[in-house]
């Protein structure tokens, strides 16, 4: 058996058993969510495409009785899938992108493949079955109704053929595919089979309220490949009990902060063998080159790893900087169908870690340039992704890939996106991967001269495979970017996808919000957006303490709603829409709130202004669950004044405050919850995990804190 999710137009998981498969099943209308190449070249806008490979990451919780399989496509004309109307009656599912594990990339010519790997925790019977009632349509109803949750949650269901209707109705907003025929096919049976009274009719919402989604991990900077922030499978927090949010426990590892550095962002794995049993893990990375696991329960220390050192860096040029800080800043990620965790060493080889021991289980491998400035890694399928920036080490900016197959036979590729040491992706979340089987990146100022190679101040896309370049695009006034350092790179951007498009929105130190078409940036010229550029912020024309930082943010709601949030420096700017509801004067930062709606009568997406936050300072790219926004005001001073010359942090050591975490109605942006002095300290470029009803999140004093509501363990 197997199924296709979605949710809100992502491809969440797809399922099989190993047993023999069915035949292939043809759903047309399906070729947005993937890009193919074909012999001609494929879609690529610069005469290259992207594979259908690689596609759909961390695809499918699953026991040893039941297997991930990706599926991809030949041609982009198609989406085939292996279709059976028997489901297991405690099937496991993740309905989130990104926070599934066990899956395997299809690779080049070929439909799918399979990946073993085990969770830990939970078990499933493929004996036990849903029993439904026979007639025209089970079948097709069986494959359309189990896109994101078991089918016991809406067998039992009784509704009007109006209700079923309606349900159906916001199952396709959420990416349910159906051809009008088979919406039809489906919509008799459910009327005619599962049909309600006026006395045991139920509501959608009531059906919706039902379902048992398992809570999972946060692998990765930004939860997921797309780096959304948005904790898909989180039921524990909501906006009616966050209010009681307490500080659970605070952790200082051994590791010293210095030049704005300390700890990476931290991720959580979820039911990892340890020593002590099975446990709910932190991760986070220190500067000097240390890995940490903790206990999420308890802050309890399990392991902590430091690699051997065989070079070390000089002090020349930027070296020994803010700007290059001679240590680790990635992020890690992790991939459970091995157990492994992935970081990258000072000296910069990739190495692989046991998640429950430390142990070194890959590597070390020379992935990128030592003591370069490399940042969040991205892993899809048997691929781990970085960037590079401000070269640093003498390494180019661009984008960086290693295939891990085969630990003795890695394959290193690179894009380089400039030829010298400008153009380098520094958004926070480092590469950003598209369903559609594109890697994008933010470029920082610099010259601008693709006839010669060099991609500053713009978007690039390049396919997964073999990092080709495809698509670009560079704002109008490209120039004024570079000439006044306002450069594009100081925030990632986020992929999404909205009704029949899959979109990329990004800003930067301008403070200008961009939505762009994921699948042609630019349009023909590679210079017009999908909606023209908003100005939200940096009147003054700043180059530091103003604009968008950090990376962007999204969620889906349970309406199909969709939100974008945008995490910004200083005041708002005069030229700023209208927000309807706004929480207070800004001095220092926000985060911006839009609804993704039509433009008027076409189909067109455009951004609607929703929200305004209260005033930080400054917020870091925020974390959604079920709900709730939670952003850190980090408490930094972001003035950088001092730095370039004497090689410290200038003022920015200075005139800080403790960093606060903050928990918002994700609709209305009022405040639910704010951690007062919890924090000992400021943070600088950081980020949250959410994980199992717990927010996680670090500071420069190299504490580790976690937060949870009071009375759960």
């Amino acid at each position: 058996m197997t199924k296709l999710i979605t949710l809100c137009g992502f491809v969440c998981a797809v399922w099989a058993q190993e047993t023999p498969r069915p035949p292939l099943v043809t759903i047309r209308g399906a070729a947005s969510l993937f890009t193919s190449r074909s012999p001609a070249g494929g879609h690529g806008s610069d005469g290259t495409g992207a594979t259908a490979s690689s596609i759909l990451p961390y695809v499918g919780y699953h026991t040893d009785k039941e297997l991930a399989h990706t599926v991809a496509v030949a041609h982009s004309s198609a989406l085939q899938f292996s279709a059976e109307g028997r489901l297991p009656a405690k099937e496991l599912h993740g309905s989130g992108y990104g926070k599934m594990i066990g899956y395997s990339l299809a690779e080049k010519g070929q439909t799918a493949t399979t990946a073993t790997g085990v969770r830990q925790k939970a078990s499933t019977r493929p004996d036990e079955e849903v029993q439904l009632p026979e007639g025209p349509g089970k079948n097709a109803t069986l494959r359309a109704c189990t896109s994101c949750h078991r089918a016991q949650i809406w067998s039992g269901a009784r509704l009007s053929r109006a209700g079923w209707d309606e349900a159906m109705k916001r199952m396709t907003i959420r990416g349910m595919m159906l051809t009008a025929d088979e919406y039809e096919i489906v919509l008799d049976y459910l009327s005619n089979n599962l049909r309600g009274t006026a006395a045991n009719t139920v509501t959608f919402a009531d059906v919706i309220r039902e379902r048992d989604l398992t809570q999972g991990d946060w692998p990765t900077f930004g939860h997921d490949p797309q780096r959304t922030g948005w904790a898909t499978e989180e039921r524990t927090l909501s906006p009616a009990n966050v209010s009681s949010l307490e500080l659970k426990w605070k952790t200082k590892v051994d590791n010293e902060g210095s030049l704005l550095f300390a700890l990476t962002a931290p991720i959580v794995a979820v039911g990892v063998s340890t020593r002590g049993g099975l446990k709910n893990v932190v991760y986070v990375a220190g500067k000097e080159g240390k890995v940490f696991a903790l206990d999420s329960g308890t802050g309890e220390l399990l392991w902590e790893w430091k690699v051997t050192k065989y070079a070390f860096p000089s002090n020349t040029g930027l070296q020994g900087s803010v700007y290059c800080p001679n240590g680790v800043i990635a992020t890690p990620t992790f991939d459970r169908r091995s157990g492994i965790l992935y970081t990258i060493a000072e000296d910069g080889a990739l190495y692989g870690l046991d998640l429950g021991s430390g142990k070194v289980r890959f590597g070390p491998v020379q992935f990128v340039t030592p003591f370069s400035k490399n940042w969040s890694l991205n892993l899809v399928g048997d691929t781990i992704y970085t960037t590079l920036a401000q070269g640093c080490g003498g390494g180019l900016s661009g984008f960086y890939s290693i295939d891990i197959r085969n630990r003795h036979q890695p394959v290193v590729r690179q894009l380089l996106l400039s030829n010298t040491n400008t153009g380098g992706i520094w958004g926070r979340g480092g590469p950003v991967i598209g369903v559609n089987g594109r890697v994008y990146g933010s470029t920082a100022d610099g010259r601008f001269n693709p006839i010669v190679g060099d991609y500053s101040n713009s978007v690039i896309a390049a396919s997964m495979d073999n990092l080709d370049l495809v698509d670009r695009f560079t704002p109008r006034n490209w120039w004024e970017l570079y000439r006044k350092d306002l450069d594009y790179g100081s925030a990632s951007p986020v992929w999404f996808s909205w009704r029949n498009y899959n979109l990329l929105a990004s800003g930067a130190k301008e403070g200008v919000l961009y939505l762009l078409d994921a699948d042609s940036l630019g349009g023909k010229d590679h210079q017009t957006p999908l909606m023209t550029g908003i100005q939200l912020g940096n009147d003054p024309k700043r180059s530091t303490s103003h604009g968008i930082w950090g990376g962007l943010s999204t969620w889906c709601d349970e309406e199909g709603q969709t939100w974008l949030y945008v995490p910004m420096y200083g005041p708002v700017s005069k030229n700023a829409p209208r927000f309807p509801i706004a929480q207070g004067q800004i001095t220092h930062g926000s985060v911006m709130a839009f609804k993704v709606t039509a433009e008027g009568d076409t189909d067109k997406p455009v951004l609607e202004p929703a929200w305004i936050s209260g005033n930080f300072r400054v917020p870091d790219p925020v974390a959604i669950a079920n709900g709730v926004v939670f952003v850190l005001e980090t408490g930094e001073n972001p003035d950088q004044k001092g730095e370039w010359d004497t090689k410290t942090a200038g003022q920015r050591l200075t005139n800080v405050k403790p960093a606060v975490l903050h928990a918002l109605d994700a609709r209305t942006g009022e405040e639910l919850y704010n951690s007062g002095q919890a924090i000992d300290t400021w943070v600088h470029f950081s980020g949250l995990a959410i994980a199992e009803g717990r927010i996680h999140a670090v500071d420069y004093g190299s504490n580790v804190y976690c937060f949870g509501l009071k009375g759960k363990q």
